[in-house]
């Protein structure tokens, strides 16, 4: 019989010799957040900013739901660097659809789960600056705050609006 053992469980047994584990894989704290927010009529390329994330964290679920938010609208689910502090008033874009795209509310969409609807399951133990494409982890002198912020961009303008909600969960 073969066994196949996990790198967590071989980092487990060999602790003695100095394997460390990241936060994340074994000892890290698992953060939740949940959020509802009402929306009006949205341009093309709005964006709805959700929740902050910080840049080492391992994002594990994702999830959104959305009312009918009328005849027109489609969003795309990323991660954005804020560049004036964290309260989601300016943002750049970071890998705008890192999770979701094409999103279509003009129908109601109970909850779904999106964390893994781009990302493969591969990416189970990346981190935030990981999912968002980067080769590295961000410097202070590139990413300031320490977290991506979460977000919708309206890839189709949305005509009417409605209310959106969210939950989330994160290792740090």
């Amino acid at each position: 019989m073969a066994i196949t053992r996990s790198s967590i469980l071989t980092k487990f047994t060999s602790r003695q010799t100095g394997t460390p584990f990241t936060a994340n894989e074994y000892f890290g704290a698992l953060e939740t957040l949940r959020g509802t927010l009402e929306v009006g009529a949205l341009a093309l390329n709005d964006i709805v900013a959700l929740f902050p994330l910080p840049i080492d964290a391992t994002l594990s679920s994702l999830k959104c739901a959305f009312d009918d938010l009328g005849t027109t609208g489609a969003f795309s689910l990323g991660l954005y660097i804020p560049t004036d502090g964290l309260d989601g008033s300016a943002l750049a874009d970071a890998s705008v659809g890192a999770f979701a795209t094409g999103i279509t509310v003009t129908s109601a969409i109970g909850w779904t789960e999106y964390r893994y609807s781009v990302k493969g399951i591969e990416t189970v133990a990346q981190k935030a600056w990981q999912l968002a494409g980067a080769s590295a982890r961000p410097s202070a002198a590139n990413q300031k705050w320490g977290e991506y912020v979460v977000g919708l961009k309206a890839t189709t303008a949305v005509d009417v609006g409605g209310t959106i909600s969210f939950e989330t969960a994160f290792g740090v």
